[in-house]
């Protein structure tokens, strides 16, 4: 695999903007992790009580939810992301 995988573990200080990608999972259980792909590196972060926050570089990212059987993997693309922006996604809806 030609990607940096990474586990995403970046600490917030408080009153400095952050850089990252959020977003909820339904149902909340539905998923245990997401991957964020980039030009130069994936990120995995857990799927805590149905949400997700992830820190990435600014650019474009591919967000994928892996999905619990028989719930079916979510696919986001075309993820710009700012510097200093946090990109919320919204609810992601798996199906069956």
């Amino acid at each position: 695999m030609p990607f940096d995988i990474q586990q995403s573990s970046a600490v917030q200080l408080p009153g400095m903007p952050q850089t990252s990608i959020t977003g909820k999972i339904s149902p909340a259980d539905g998923a245990e992790v997401v991957w964020v792909i980039g030009a130069i590196d994936s990120l995995k972060a857990p799927v805590a009580l149905g949400s997700f926050s992830i820190q990435v570089k600014p650019g474009l990212y591919k967000l994928i939810v892996d999905a619990k059987e028989p719930l079916k993997d979510a696919v986001l693309d075309n993820l710009d992301v700012k510097e200093n922006q946090v990109l919320d996604v919204g609810e992601i809806i798996l199906q069956k």
